[in-house]
């Protein structure tokens, strides 16, 4: 009779410990394991910092931060992805030219401000905050954000290739998902993209290069040449296309392997770091406005001709770009244009000059001189803080 009360006991037990862990076997949806922390306290929609951008909308709307009405009227709806997401990127064209420091995945918009990288709903609800024992130093920031197969890959301030897992905050050791640090090697990647297996980063080896390895950080080789100093890289179609340094009117581009180099533009005043693509064409900025030509250079076409533009972004049929005619605080400008150059209208003025990040249907806004990020909708509308 004891012995079948204590088994009866047993298993009274083993049912509790099993009601406990819920569905998910233990992880919680709001990554309670320590490696992440809930950061719904650091949604402050309601403040108003001296520091944080004095945004005017000209849509109609009281867009001023001390009266916004923030609603999440949208809910958790998942939106589709950018169309100008390609295959095997894990962020788009347009947020990698504005240093990727926002990215989009399966409903949620990743998010970088010092000194942590936030993921949250589109709308800015449930904000998560992966912790400082992901490896981003408390003094940190997050760049060039990748999202796919269920990992967050980044840059942080000391040029460290970091993949965290989205379910538990793990990270792999070096060498795995971590492939280039370089507290072990020296190597400081300042910039970089993941192509299904295969990493192409920049960083200096006597001058800087393009690097491509294997994800596991093996089978490092250089693929520009070793002469020319690399400024800035994209990768369209499968291939690279880069600028070099001390050439600022010539865009080129290689294979993979850094075979087939073509010169594709050669005569812009100065062809920039905002290089995009969509809808079968690229489009890049100079020092004289917007334009757009065909992956081999051909068809090349000024879009508009405006000064001071300082960064652009493509979604899918529109184009975004700010103006700061007179490169002062709080006189900058959003437009918005169709991708052939028509339908120019002003959406946001008199605001300091933000990078522009397109994520689940929204425009976020991300400024150097604050730490604030907003987002809106694409005609300008809806403008929100959504992180102080």
């Amino acid at each position: 009779m004891k012995k079948v009360f204590f088994l009866m006991l047993v298993m009274a037990l083993a049912l509790l410990m099993l009601a406990g862990c819920g569905d998910n076997g233990g992880h919680s949806d709001n990554y309670q394991a320590n490696d992440f922390q809930s950061s719904g306290a650091n949604q402050t929609n309601e403040s108003s910092d001296s520091e944080t951008p004095n945004i005017n909308v000209d849509n109609g709307n009281d867009s001023d931060s001390e009266s916004q009405n923030i609603s999440n009227e949208n809910g958790n709806d998942t939106i589709a992805p950018s169309p100008a997401v390609l295959s095997g990127l894990g962020n788009t064209i347009g947020n990698f030219a504005n240093r990727g420091y926002i990215a989009y995945s399966n409903g949620r918009v990743y998010v970088s401000r010092t000194p942590y990288l936030y993921s949250m709903n589109v709308d800015g609800s449930d904000i998560r905050t992966f912790s400082s024992r992901t490896g981003i130093p408390s003094t940190a920031e997050a760049s060039h954000i990748h999202v796919f197969d269920n990992y967050v890959y980044f840059r942080n301030t000391h040029g460290s290739i970091v993949g965290i897992n989205i379910d538990n905050g793990n990270i792999s050791i070096p060498g795995a998902r971590r492939p280039m640090d370089n507290t072990s090697d020296g190597i400081f990647a300042t910039q970089f993209r993941i192509i299904d297996d295969t990493i192409f980063y920049v960083f200096r080896d006597g001058t800087i290069s393009i690097f491509s390895a294997n994800i596991d950080g093996s089978n490092r080789h250089r693929i520009s040449d070793e002469d020319e100093n690399i400024v800035y890289f994209t990768v369209i179609d499968n291939r690279i296309y880069f600028t070099i340094r001390g050439d600022d009117s010539t865009l080129h581009s290689m294979n993979f392997d850094g075979s087939d180099r073509r010169v594709v533009v050669s005569d812009s005043e100065s062809i920039g770091n905002f290089i995009n693509y969509s809808n079968g064409r690229i489009f890049y900025r100079d020092t004289s406005g917007i334009f757009s030509m065909t992956p081999d250079g051909s068809d090349n076409q000024q879009l508009i001709d405006m000064r001071r533009i300082i960064t652009m972004h493509v979604d899918g049929d529109v184009i975004y770009f700010v103006v700061n005619p007179t490169n002062g605080r709080r006189s900058s400008s959003i437009y918005s244009m169709n991708i052939d150059g028509s339908d120019v209208r002003q959406l946001v003025t008199d605001i300091d000059t933000p990078r522009i990040y397109v994520a689940g249907g929204r425009l976020f806004l991300r400024f150097s001189n604050s730490s604030a990020i907003y987002s809106m909708n694409p005609d300008g509308s809806d403008l929100r803080r959504i992180l102080d």
